[in-house]
């Protein structure tokens, strides 16, 4: 398995402005916060990008990539 120092990425998002708006509007209908509604659409995101990453099996030196079957999971 890859050691930790590896592994490490910085992500970072920049959301864009119409995603922003429409969030917006949506918060204002519901009573939640704009960011509150942004945290949770990138969490999903960080979910999704967490769940390929297990799909993945990399081997130490990073020149591997194959996919998992679904019971290594």
């Amino acid at each position: 398995m890859l050691n930790q120092k590896k592994t490490e990425r910085l992500i970072s998002f920049k959301i864009p402005e119409e995603m922003y708006l429409r969030v917006e509007k949506h918060s204002n209908k519901v009573g939640v916060s704009v960011q509150e509604c942004i945290l949770d659409l990138l969490t999903e995101q960080l979910d999704n990008i967490e769940t390929y990453y297990k799909m993945l099996e990399i081997d130490e030196d990073m020149e591997k990539i194959s996919l998992v079957s679904n019971d290594k999971i």
